[in-house]
């Protein structure tokens, strides 16, 4: 089967013979007459290369456009006023990450960005289990996919430890029995501690410490405010009690 090819294939084709392991040109032009400068005697030939048949699938290159991995026949779309930039991939360092293919990688750039915008419309999707098919125009991601895990849906989901009144009450409690040290406001201190502690089974606090501290006399003053703090609700995981980590901000203003 016969393809007649731009001059952007023509340039793409005799790339995918040059030496060099990456190239990059600013326009068709500078890449035509910089690779065939580099073209081997027995290398195809730019007339050669204007048939699409010369090239078999394995010494093809990967072609990404804007991001987009595209077929060879979906060059034909971008005209060549619309080309920003053309690079040439050929280290084996890279491109045996992306293709076992030995034509390298040719990365275009467009002005109009127009393999960003779906412009294939007869294209259908297909899927299986753990696996989606890619299809041209859709943006190219490598590796293999996961397979979905499991959902399950807990009848007595994780409820967390909490305050005697919930939130608002916690502060509340926090500001009326806050008491400011007065080196504090002597040393115009302020600033948020942060105090860390466990709330058991039976909604005791243990273990309380600074987690993030401003000065010792803002960090003792937290560390007291928690200490007098009633029994909390405790946590729960699906209906049983649970001992729970918790860290509380205090603002010292």
């Amino acid at each position: 089967m016969k393809h007649k090819l731009n001059t952007l294939f023509r340039v793409i084709m005799v790339a995918c013979f040059a030496s060099a392991s990456i190239s990059s040109f600013a326009s068709c032009e500078e890449a035509i007459y910089t690779n065939a400068q580099e073209l081997k005697p027995d290398s195809c030939s730019v007339e050669r290369c204007c048939n699409i048949n010369v090239c078999d699938s394995i010494n093809m290159p990967v072609f990404i456009v804007d991001g987009v991995e595209v077929q060879v026949q979906d060059l034909d779309s971008i005209p060549n006023d619309d080309i920003e930039r053309v690079e040439i991939i050929k280290d084996e360092n890279i491109t045996k990450i992306f293709s076992p293919r030995l034509g390298g990688i040719l990365l275009i750039t467009t002005k109009s960005k127009r393999f960003l915008t779906p412009l294939l419309e007869n294209y259908k999707r297909s899927m299986e289990y753990g696996k989606q098919n890619r299809l041209p125009g859709q943006l190219l991601i490598r590796g293999d996919s996961i397979k979905t895990a499991p959902v399950h849906t807990w009848s007595h989901p994780y409820i967390g430890p909490s305050f005697p009144g919930g939130e608002s009450a916690l502060y509340e409690f926090i500001e009326s029995n806050l008491q400011y040290p007065e080196e504090a406001k002597k040393n115009n201190e302020h600033g948020l501690v942060v105090v860390t502690f466990y709330v058991e089974k039976d909604g005791t606090i243990t273990n309380a410490r600074i987690l993030r501290g401003r000065t010792p006399s803002l960090d003792a003053e937290a560390l007291r405010i928690v200490s007098i703090m009633p029994k909390w609700e405790p946590g729960k995981m699906n209906g049983e009690l649970k001992r729970v980590n918790y860290s509380l901000p205090i603002r010292f203003k």
